[in-house]
């Protein structure tokens, strides 16, 4: 995204992304080239039927009517649409409080490195806390961080601190959300993908 604002400010957005999609190509098509082999051909069989699957649906359904579940999949769905909106609409935010577009890239590419931060937060506060505890006390910080950002993202510092405090939960629901999983229920991967909104994966965490 730094790179990004550089090229735009200087070449205009169509120059930008043609030469954004020539460091692309440049990088990429020669490594496909080279790694990808055509995979030999193979049947496909029918799946065979396991014992098991009857019970996992059995778990998968009293997860759907426990009330906590839906309160989680919510939690999550909410901080999914903030990321995204965050994510998609934070450049545009920036320069329309009188930000230079270079600055505003950089600053949302902060999110990029946050996420990382976060995620690595996460991995060493379970060791003392739950994770129940950890995941709250960061979407408590997003909250915080957005809403100051209206008050704080007229200057640069305060423009800084905001992103910073969203960015740490960037991320993070995708290692906090198979722990929270696996606190309360068995089926862990069929859980997971009803939060997704499909069937999921059919295998046992415990």
């Amino acid at each position: 995204m730094p790179l990004t604002g550089y090229l735009v400010a200087h070449l205009g957005w169509r120059d930008a992304l043609l030469t954004l999609a020539a460091i692309h190509g440049t990088v990429t098509i020669p490594l496909h080239a080279l790694t990808v082999r055509t995979p030999p051909h193979v049947t496909a069989s029918a799946p065979a039927a396991r014992p098991g699957h009857t019970l996992r649906r059995v778990a998968a359904r009293a997860a759907m009517r426990d009330a906590r579940f839906w309160v989680l999949a919510a939690a999550l769905i909410v901080h999914g649409a903030a990321t995204s909106t965050i994510g998609v609409h934070l450049v545009g935010y920036l320069t329309s409080r009188g930000h230079p577009a270079t600055f505003a890239a950089t600053a949302a590419g902060l999110l990029g490195v946050l996420s990382v931060t976060g995620r690595l937060v996460l991995t060493g506060a379970r060791r003392r806390l739950p994770v129940t505890t950890i995941v709250a006390a960061v979407f408590a910080i997003q909250a915080a961080a957005v809403s100051a950002m209206p008050l704080a993202a007229g200057t640069r510092v305060g423009a800084v601190v905001a992103v910073t405090g969203f960015g740490l939960g960037f991320g993070i629901a995708s290692l906090a959300t198979p722990a929270l999983l696996a606190d309360r229920y068995r089926n862990v991967g069929q859980c997971s993908g009803l939060l997704a909104g499909g069937e999921g994966p059919r295998w046992e965490a415990r």
